[in-house]
């Protein structure tokens, strides 16, 4: 999949709808959700602030309809997949598990659980 120097919103040469957003720890990265394509993008934060180039970081057909996005301790990426009633887990090598889901009746819209939330795991 193409990244681009073009700003993030048009890096598949077409708007896509960005939603979900979430630094590392290290606040080294920016994480954005790509709702439209199922992905995951990643921006480097320059040392003076400024913002690098946009990579994909993770796509997967699991993903499309992600909105809110949360990291833990351990450096997994949790997003709540609203378009797919799921909850997905994104470890630090980009692999993709879904840890939660089930019919609308069950887990509806689950991105209340993935925004601003600080996750906490049992070691």
């Amino acid at each position: 999949m193409p990244f681009c120097s073009a700003p993030i919103f048009f890096c598949f040469h077409h708007e896509f709808g960005a939603d979900g957003i979430a630094f590392d720890h290290t606040k080294e990265n920016l994480y954005v959700g790509n709702l439209d394509y199922g992905a995951i993008m990643r921006i480097p934060v320059q040392s003076d602030g400024s913002a690098g180039t946009p990579q994909v970081w993770v796509s997967d057909a699991r993903l499309v309809g992600c909105d809110g996005i949360a990291f833990d301790t351990h450096d997994n990426l949790y997003v709540a997949v609203d378009g797919q009633d799921r909850v997905a887990r994104i470890d630090a090598d980009g692999n993709v598990e879904s840890v939660a889901s089930g019919p609308p009746s069950m887990l509806r819209r689950p991105s209340s659980s993935a925004r601003r939330a600080t996750i906490h795991r049992a070691v």
